[in-house]
């Protein structure tokens, strides 16, 4: 009884992980290799036999190795249907027989290739034509090939191979499929997202490439709504990070990147495993001391995605002391954020407490050793540099249960210029600075919400309430008697005089909020009754 023909496997890989064992498996299940260039390179080395596919199948490679697989014998041993007389015929023809699995995954593209960063010459060159031409034929052609375009699927395969005594069931195969399209989708988009960045808008010259240098300057110009928020987002999700759990414990969560939509790099130092929660708190806390300040250092405490304290200045330590000492209390168990990196010193003080996360430009050698034995500490790498490039040219998505939703982030930092005093009494010259402060750090308060500030120091917020009257009352009573002579600002305007009032009583040096209320008048003129600075801006700082 003669033997079975043997099956025909195609392999052509960028990422050579686990190959060699795959190909093992394959082999030991009747498979016969067929390999280009660099894979079979990787066989012969482990001793593992394989035909060349371009001498196999009279498929040169032309182009410096530019076209390999982009050929007619090549496409029409995936593409055939056995099933098929005309398929048949023409196969014969040809001399050629079909191939029963195809396994190819493609140049990385995605995680090499930067926007902003990577020139689009070198780009390019990453961009891989055959494999996605390889893997969609395949997959269109399921019935009879099956085809594997992620490492990840080896196991799962050789398991299915086991089960079914070296074959593959059709089921097994629409879902490899699948796989697939999804696969070659997720990689085009990836490219076109890189070119829809780097491609000069009209009357623009060609972008530069971004220094990945650290930066202090302001974020650079958001980008205008027509270029931020396309007529057609297509968002391809791949799964970074398996999470602790969501926002409860009871609920699973998972962490995903985007390859049309900018995120932070960052690097994980140390600490237990990030959670929904953990991941969402250190945003917030990244955002804040991300902001331009009038200071060279910024530092946060946040609980809940909200500061309880943050504070500006010039001293590392001192702006850490203060920030953490606004709200002592509400600060146990928070989230530190600093834009300066953590030296001996501020580890020390940070040790003096229990903090959960520590997102920072850097830690330095005596940092990490300093709290190093707070095992369950987490140390986050992450440059503010980077933060206000991703604020200014990429679009913040949400999603509810009426659908997705695009918007700008909050960038806007008022200049002393765009105020309105429209008091009689003006405000101290002293206070210019907080007053300015004051409208940075209210734009990471969530609404309704108002913060008291004095000498740089956020030392008092009230946030997240129904009414700006509640939240005003809750600001002041954090602050007690700092609030005399602070600076109290509003992320939304005064429907009543009634939160003034509560200003006035408190002894605060001025109130800052934006216009709009159909009783400005009225709020205008309390504040000429009490004698109290009333400065207008031109901006609403609403987050929720």
């Amino acid at each position: 009884m003669a033997a079975a023909p043997k099956k025909k496997v195609l392999i052509s890989v960028a990422d050579k992980r686990y190959l060699t064992t795959f190909a093992r498996d394959l082999i030991k299940y009747g498979y016969e290799i067929y390999a280009s260039g660099g894979t079979q390179a990787k066989l012969k080395e482990a001793g593992i036999p394989s035909k060349d596919i371009s001498r196999a199948l009279s498929a040169p490679e032309i182009l410096g190795g530019r076209v390999k697989t982009l050929h007619v014998n090549v496409m029409a041993s995936i593409l055939a249907d056995p099933a098929n007389a005309q398929h048949n015929k023409d196969m014969t023809k040809l001399g050629l027989s079909g191939f029963s699995m195809v396994v190819v995954n493609f140049y990385p593209f995605s995680e090499k290739v930067i926007p902003g960063k990577t020139a689009p010459d070198a780009a390019v060159e990453l961009v891989d034509i055959g494999g996605p031409t390889m893997v969609r034929a395949a997959a269109k052609n399921y019935k009879n090939v099956a085809v594997v375009s992620n490492v990840e699927q080896y196991k799962d395969v050789t398991r299915e191979l086991k089960a079914g005594e070296g074959l593959l069931n059709q089921g097994f195969r629409m879902r490899l499929a699948a796989e697939a399209f999804a696969c070659t989708a997720q990689y085009e988009q990836s490219i076109a997202a890189y070119f829809a960045h780097m491609a000069p808008k009209p009357a623009e010259a060609a972008p530069a490439a971004i220094s990945s240098a650290e930066s202090t300057a302001p974020a650079p110009k958001a980008k205008p709504a027509a270029d931020l928020l396309p007529a057609k987002l297509a968002v391809n999700l791949r799964q970074t990070d398996s999470l602790r759990y969501g926002e409860n414990p009871h609920q699973p969560a998972a962490r995903y990147s985007a390859d049309s939509l900018a995120s932070v790099p960052f690097r994980f130092l140390q600490g237990k495993e990030m959670s929904y929660n953990n991941y969402h708190d250190a945003s917030a806390a990244l955002a804040v001391v991300s902001a331009d300040y009038s200071r060279s250092c910024a530092a946060c405490v946040v609980k809940h995605q909200n500061p309880c304290g943050a504070a500006i200045g010039d001293d590392p330590v001192k702006t850490f002391m203060e920030a953490w000492k606004a709200d002592e209390e509400s600060a146990f168990g928070g989230i530190i954020g600093l834009n300066f990196t953590v030296d001996a010193k501020v580890a020390a003080e940070i040790r003096r407490s229990f903090f959960e996360i520590v997102v920072a430009p850097g830690f330095d050698d005596a940092a990490k050793a300093e709290l190093s034995s707070k095992k369950n500490l987490i140390l986050l790498q992450a440059s503010p540099a980077d933060v206000r490039q991703v604020m200014a040219g990429t679009p913040r998505l949400t999603s509810s249960l009426f659908g997705y939703f695009l918007q700008g982030f909050d960038n806007e930092s008022e200049n002393w210029e765009q105020l309105n005093v429209v008091s009689q009494v003006q405000p101290a010259e002293k206070l210019r600075e907080d007053i300015l402060t004051g409208l940075r750090y209210v734009r990471f308060l969530k609404s309704n919400a108002l913060c008291v500030v004095k000498d740089g120091v956020m030392v008092g917020a009230g946030l997240g309430q129904m009414s700006r009257v509640s939240a005003c009352r809750i600001a002041l009573e954090n602050a007690g008697k700092r609030a005399a002579g602070a600076v109290l600002v509003s992320d939304g305007f005064f429907p009543f005089a009634d939160s003034l009032e509560l200003a006035a009583k408190a002894k605060v040096g001025c109130v800052v909020a934006p216009a709009g209320s159909k009783r400005d008048m009225e709020v205008v003129a309390a504040a000429n009754s009490l004698k109290l600075p009333l400065v207008f801006c031109p901006n609403r700082h609403f987050l929720h």
